[in-house]
């Protein structure tokens, strides 16, 4: 499933997304909503945004960088694989889809006043203002998920335990 990959952004020198390839008629609205603009305006999390400015750094030192990530929808879970390198002084950052499977689901994602719930695309915890980052099943109760079937669409960030590990690995490649 990895052969392709799925989305591609090129970034200029000043973080500027000066192109964005998609093979997934889908994805149109990121490329209407992502191109021209500094990548770190479309990163939700400040904790997120840390960490890709680390790894922008080491891949225009030359290095490669790649992980993996999870980002859901309300109709699939669906992991991803994700590498940064530096080419003719652009940042090119693909995502190759690893693994897709279809859920089946009520709940619908709504809006609410621009509302956002967080989930580390790491190890799949959700923060709760005022308790940090838990488990889904702890979240859930918390958040009172089950109350409503129309929820805050969820926005992928990173906890610090997984924020730790990717700075490790960030530091790795100074190695």
């Amino acid at each position: 499933m990895e052969n392709n990959p799925e989305l591609i952004y090129i970034i200029d020198s000043n973080d500027i997304i000066v192109e964005i390839i998609s093979y997934d008629s889908a994805n149109e609205y990121e490329i209407d909503m992502g191109k021209r603009n500094n990548f770190f305006q479309i990163i939700h999390s400040p904790e997120l945004e840390i960490i890709f400015r680390a790894i922008f750094s080491e891949v225009r030192n030359g290095k490669i960088f790649t992980s993996f990530y999870r980002c859901d929808t309300s109709e699939f879970k669906r992991k991803y694989k994700f590498s940064a390198k530096f080419e003719n002084e652009m940042i090119i950052l693909k995502h190759f889809l690893v693994y897709e499977e279809k859920i089946d689901s009520n709940v619908m994602f709504v809006e609410k006043g621009g509302e956002l719930l967080r989930m580390c695309a790491w190890c799949n915890k959700f923060y709760v203002a005022g308790r940090g980052w838990m488990e889904l099943e702890d979240a859930l109760f918390h958040l009172n998920i089950f109350e409503e079937i129309k929820i805050s669409p969820i926005s992928h960030g990173i906890c610090e335990p997984c924020s730790e590990i990717l700075k490790k690995e960030i530091r790795s490649l100074k190695a």
